[in-house]
């Protein structure tokens, strides 16, 4: 997952699934690619030759180092905790 990959530091080629009406997976794999933190292949793109490129569009990033905020489920317990005592 995005999570494990930022949490982790590693690069990646991300490779987000479209089927159906999802777009949360190519949301934010474009989201990573615009910010650097990734490489983005285009559902539409998939071949041996562009995956080969991607990956190593890949190994010339630098390690994940973010600002972004991945601890969704402990922030969220934070808050329903607050709120809970606060009355």
């Amino acid at each position: 997952t995005v999570a494990d990959i930022l949490r982790s530091e590693c690069r990646a080629v991300l490779y987000p699934y479209t089927g159906g009406k999802e777009t949360e997976q190519l949301r934010r794999s474009t989201i990573m690619a615009k910010r650097g933190l990734a490489i983005h292949l285009e559902p539409d793109d998939l071949s041996a030759q562009n995956l080969a490129s991607a990956i190593d569009q890949a190994a010339l990033l630098q390690p994940t180092k973010h600002m972004l905020d991945i601890e969704g489920v402990s922030k969220s317990a934070e808050i329903l905790w607050q709120r809970l005592t606060e009355q």
